[in-house]
């Protein structure tokens, strides 16, 4: 670093130092800074799993185990068919995680990854990040119907003092009141396209903004290996919840159904290109930043 700064000192002070050459040692002070932030990281990084990730990682096994029984449990009275409901499902959802850890695995890079850091991401955007997003899609999703209701069919809120006001859009069907279309397109079009994706992925931003932050981490493997960590544990949760919930079909029909959703990619989609507007920000704030820096000296 200290000789290509003094390069382009020398460069300028006996001028010599034209627009191709500065825009050249501008490049070369970058990739030396990013080097340096390479080899900076690499200390951070390890190949070795600690207690702590084991012990969550463990403890996700188990949650997802207790979803399985409990479904099964509400499904049946019957010692045998709740056992069988289990274990149909617990088949579902070990089926439906071999692509998304096979995709991980295939992901991981120890050059630019902290395993710890990469599994405990998975995990708390199962067990965590998905709950959380969850409940505020649901309260997003109440006001939104409530609004629509509101606007176009007033004359549901008539059946206010029977039905609780937050789970008023949620039983209108079992109060036999059937919306009208143009209230259920505008309903599935403003909560699906979005306010959903706007939630998920700007909390996917900030935590992956984070986790970049912390570890220092200044390449693209990273920033799209911990995002996608992050999107695929979200969506793990998400699709076990949809398993478990439907759950009175055959077991052929919960696999089929367990492999067509673990191959769907909008989730890994939507990560990589929110993973790389992130390194283009990076990039463009750096070079920026090293431009004033020049200019002002």
């Amino acid at each position: 670093l200290t000789s290509i700064y003094s390069n382009i000192y020398n460069n300028i002070d006996n001028q010599q130092f034209d627009k191709y050459n500065y825009q050249n040692s501008l490049n070369r002070l970058t990739n030396a800074n990013e080097r340096l932030l390479l080899t900076n990281s690499k200390e951070l990084n390890t190949n070795f799993i600690n207690t702590y990730t084991l012990i969550k990682s463990t403890v996700l096994i188990l949650y997802i185990t207790t979803l399985c029984y409990l479904s099964a449990d509400s499904m049946s009275s019957s010692m045998n068919s709740r056992n069988q409901i289990f274990i149909n499902n617990f088949k579902a959802i070990s089926v439906y995680t071999i692509w998304p850890v096979l995709l991980l695995t295939l992901m991981y890079k120890s050059t630019y990854i902290d395993i710890n850091r990469y599994i405990n991401t998975f995990v708390n955007g199962a067990l965590f990040i998905y709950p959380i997003i969850w409940c505020i899609e649901c309260l997003v999703a109440t006001i939104t119907k409530l609004s629509l209701l509101k606007i176009f069919e007033s004359e549901v809120f008539e059946l206010y003092p029977n039905i609780s006001f937050l789970f008023l859009p949620w039983k209108l069907i079992k109060s036999d009141y059937y919306p009208q279309i143009i209230t259920l397109l505008l309903d599935n079009a403003i909560i699906n396209c979005m306010f959903v994706p706007i939630i998920e992925q700007l909390t996917k931003l900030v935590i992956t903004n984070q986790i970049i932050q912390s570890l220092q981490c200044n390449h693209i493997h990273s920033y799209i290996s911990y995002i996608l960590s992050l999107s695929i544990g979200i969506k793990l949760m998400d699709n076990i919840r949809r398993m478990i919930q439907y759950n009175d079909k055959p077991l052929n029909t919960q696999l089929i159904f367990a492999i067509t959703r673990s191959f769907y990619p909008i989730v890994e989609i939507s990560g990589c290109l929110l993973a790389f507007s992130m390194y283009k920000y990076k990039k463009l704030s750096n070079q920026s930043n090293i431009k004033s820096t020049n200019l002002l000296t």
